[in-house]
């Protein structure tokens, strides 16, 4: 099963001299503009506000280090929140897999009620996990991801 999701493109005018020093900066972090914007407006969207002041009314001095050294969390935060979406998307791959399985049992002459029992009860669970889980908890994240990927590729 492949899950797909849409996209859209964001375009903007920028003076092309910005454009070129700023994807020279990104280059020498080994990034590319397109995931540095693209996280940006994640975060945007996942706080509910520009995760930095824009209403500075001087000149601010680039400093000598990355100007990311300041935006380490937030780009760790976006990777978490990345993972976490995978995991979910995991979670409900397995309990699509789960449903697929209970649907080929019951049109057997004799259906195993009790094989039937337990897949129910793990993409109950799934689904539970992917509605409730705390996505900023690693952990949990960590743990839940290594559990029902298992399951995902077991034979039963």
């Amino acid at each position: 099963m492949t899950v797909s999701v849409q996209t859209d493109i964001i375009r903007f005018r920028i003076e092309e001299d910005i454009k070129a020093r700023a994807e020279n900066i990104c280059a020498r972090l080994g990034m590319e503009m397109n995931d540095v914007l693209r996280t940006l407006v994640r975060r945007i969207a996942l706080d509910k506000a520009i995760p930095f002041d824009m209403h500075t009314t001087f000149r601010v001095e680039e400093p000598s280090r990355s100007p990311f050294d300041r935006y380490g969390q937030f780009l760790t935060d976006d990777l978490a929140h990345l993972k976490a979406e995978a995991v979910i998307s995991l979670l409900w791959i397995f309990a699509a897999k789960r449903a697929r399985q209970i649907a080929l049992e019951n049109r057997k002459p004799r259906p195993n009620r009790k094989q039937n029992t337990k897949w129910e009860t793990e993409a109950e669970e799934a689904m539970e996990y992917s509605r409730t889980m705390d996505t900023r908890d690693d952990k949990l994240v960590a743990k839940v991801e290594q559990r029902f990927a298992a399951l995902l590729v077991s034979s039963d």
